[in-house]
């Protein structure tokens, strides 16, 4: 299997693999604002660069994902050596609290 990078098609599955992490962490909800949100801003994002994912595609299972990776990224400010401003990761999303992060590695 090899990641590729997620286009506006991999929106739904992005979202359906956060909610898949979000509830596997015990922070999945019934109130769905926060997919319609996210459908934007990852739609946005895509069409404007300032979002990253990558994807790995089930085997088997056209159309689905086992596995999924975003960033969302922003503008730097100039600065000496680096004057075109480019871009610097921001977060990773969906974003886990370190509170809920435990075992190995956690904090």
């Amino acid at each position: 299997m090899e990641a590729r990078r997620a286009t506006l098609a991999d929106t739904d599955e992005l979202i359906r693999l956060a909610k898949v992490m979000l509830d596997a962490v015990g922070l999945g909800s019934e109130d769905t604002a926060w997919e319609i949100e996210a459908r934007n801003r990852l739609d946005s994002g895509f069409a404007d660069e300032s979002v990253a994912a990558f994807v790995v595609d089930h085997p088997s299972m056209g159309g689905r994902c086992v596995a999924s990776a975003a960033v969302s990224l922003q503008p730097q400010l100039p600065i000496p050596g680096n004057p075109a401003a480019s871009w610097r990761t921001c977060n990773g999303w969906p974003r886990i609290p370190s509170s809920v992060v435990t075992g190995a590695g956690g904090s």
